[in-house]
């Protein structure tokens, strides 16, 4: 017998190694679980964890059977673990119960709120991707039409555009259309050092008379010049001369947790919008980008959108509406009705309207979330009739 045949024989002879799954895992997952059978399921929920990473360990080694189970367990306590579902319906698939799958993921989808998670869920519903909106460009607008035309950065959401265009053209009788789905935004125009100095600037120690000792670069300054980063940079240089070393290092983590939050000026935007998307030759386009970055505008912290008044120009913004920033659970028909909201708000000063001081009617002034939600997502009379005279038709009648 050769070399070779021996270690295929030895390799035939020898038993399969069980894929292994650190017993500790399971028994931390089944003390969780016992805790909720014993009626305790705040105290599950919190620590829920333990039972996800359970299932995660048992089907990455291919033990499925066990891993359904406690991915049902998961499921149980955390029912809004989305993404623990989206594994267990893949579980499910693998196992061969297509209606498992179908059961865990159908309800998913009325709530997550990215293409992502949409797409996965279709893969285990079976269920159709919508139609997308018409483009502008296979229909451009007639000579007396005006025509709303969205559009969409490599990363907005596509459903959310779409759910977005479709109400727009139910509500206003007008045609709504997606004119671009890779508008280049470019880089950021601020991070959230400019919030970090605000901060510091409340902290630091004006009045001190060392501070007449400390030089920024070698000279001396006015604390009223004093820009983002050198406000940063003063209060680095402080922490270094009183050797204050846990200082230096929560103030190096919240520089580094700032630099991660990017801010787009509104109005900075508008002009690079028209750029890119000129007046049509006959007929009106309102081009109404729908960004999931955050903006700004001025001396705001945030806006949710900005708008070329009569110019036909709005960029709006859902970031603040999701569930990825406002930490609620996800829902992606409050995310719609938020962004439509905005959308209203928006084109009706790109068409020229005044904005309206009834509270109720979706384009009246929010100073925050809260504010936002309790608007209506109608219009008020004066709204609709100004919108009705800039559109050129009546709008339809009111749900």
């Amino acid at each position: 017998m050769t070399a070779l045949a021996a270690l295929a024989v030895a390799a035939v002879a020898a038993p399969k190694a069980e894929k292994f799954v650190a017993p500790e895992v399971l028994a931390e997952a089944d003390r969780v679980w016992r805790l909720g059978e014993q009626g305790d399921a705040s105290e599950a929920a919190r620590q829920g964890d333990a039972l996800v990473r359970a299932a995660d360990a048992l089907r990455d080694v291919d033990r499925l059977e066990e891993a359904r189970e406690y991915y049902r367990r998961a499921g149980l306590v955390r029912p809004w673990d989305f993404a623990t579902k989206l594994r267990q319906a893949d579980t499910l698939l693998r196992l061969g119960d297509s209606a498992g799958a179908r059961e865990v993921a159908a309800p998913v989808a009325r709530y997550v709120e990215t293409d992502a998670e949409l797409a996965e869920c279709r893969r285990f519903t079976g269920a159709a991707e919508p139609a997308g909106l018409p483009r502008l460009a296979d229909a451009p607008p007639a000579a007396d039409e005006v025509v709303i035309a969205l559009v969409a950065t490599p990363t907005t959401e596509r459903w959310l555009v779409q759910t977005v265009g479709r109400a727009l053209a139910a509500q206003l009788g007008a045609r709504v259309t997606l004119a671009g789905t890779d508008w280049a935004i470019g880089k950021a125009d601020r991070t959230g050092r400019v919030f970090l100095a605000n901060e510091l600037r409340r902290t630091l120690p004006w009045d001190d008379p060392r501070m007449g000792l400390v030089r920024l670069n070698g000279e001396k300054f006015k604390p009223e010049n004093l820009n983002a980063d050198q406000v940063i940079e003063l209060m680095r240089t402080l922490l270094t001369r009183e050797a204050n070393a846990k200082g230096l290092e929560t103030l190096a983590a919240r520089v580094a947790a700032a630099d991660k939050v990017l801010q787009w000026s509104g109005p900075g935007l508008l002009p690079r919008l028209q750029a890119d998307f000129p007046p049509p030759a006959q007929g009106r386009v309102v081009y109404l980008a729908l960004l999931p970055v955050d903006l700004y505008a001025g001396r705001s912290n945030f806006v949710f959108g900005s708008a070329a008044g009569e110019g036909g120009y709005a960029v709006v913004s859902y970031h603040r509406f999701a569930a990825a920033t406002t930490g609620e659970p996800p829902r992606s028909e409050r995310l719609a009705e938020r962004t439509m909201k905005q959308l209203l708000s928006s084109l009706g000063f790109a068409l020229g309207v005044p904005r309206c001081a009834d509270p109720g009617c979706a384009r009246s002034y929010p100073h925050s979330l809260a504010e936002h939600d309790a608007k209506g997502t109608g219009l008020c009379a004066t709204c609709r009739a100004g919108l009705a005279r800039a559109l050129g038709h009546e709008l339809p009648a009111a749900q």
